[in-house]
């Protein structure tokens, strides 16, 4: 199984083509590591300075204006991602589907 290091370095459509062919590992290296702990030291130093924050500590849209409570946050994200966990039509194949994951995780 061909393995897919995922640094901080740019990628191109080429990186993936692995993916639509058959299964890869995919290994996090320490750049990739500490940008997400640095993203995620940042979003919480926010959180509690109480820094309004667009669809984390708002709502969507037009309900943009009201706040979001700690308590709820979590909820809101997950209400998220469930929102967009539809589809229509046939299902792609496999190899679509592992590259528009690995898309997802880069950005």
């Amino acid at each position: 199984m061909e393995t897919l290091p995922i640094t901080s370095r740019s990628y191109t459509l080429s990186d993936f083509l692995p993916a639509l062919q058959d299964p890869i590992k995919v290994e996090l290296d320490r750049s990739a590591l500490e940008s997400i702990r640095k993203s995620n030291k940042i979003l919480n130093d926010h959180l509690k300075k109480g820094t309004k924050i667009y669809g984390v500590t708002t709502g969507f849209g037009k309900l943009s204006q009201f706040n979001i409570s700690a308590e709820d946050r979590h909820q809101l994200q997950l209400n998220l991602v469930r929102s967009h966990a539809a589809g229509v039509g046939e299902p792609f194949e496999t190899g679509i589907v592992r590259t528009a994951m690995l898309i997802k995780l880069l950005t």
